[in-house]
């Protein structure tokens, strides 16, 4: 059995809200030192465009202005 979109739409939106609290308050500088961070926020990354290749085209084509390609 297939996983439902919405489930994966979660997984959007959690994945954000983590990067969002991993770089809040840190400049550039205090980004790029902390390699733990990095790492933490590029997993994040990925786990968004994984996410979005799972999102039905139906509910990408409510999004014109996204670029879902890859």
């Amino acid at each position: 059995m297939s996983r439902d979109w919405l489930l994966f739409l979660d997984d959007l939106v959690e994945a954000a809200e983590k990067i969002i609290r991993l770089t809040d308050k840190r400049d550039f500088d205090a980004f790029t030192r902390d390699e733990g961070i990095c790492d933490a926020v590029l997993m994040n990354l990925l786990v968004l465009g994984e996410a979005t290749k799972c999102l039905p085209d139906t509910v990408l084509a409510e999004m014109p202005g996204v670029d879902c390609s890859g």
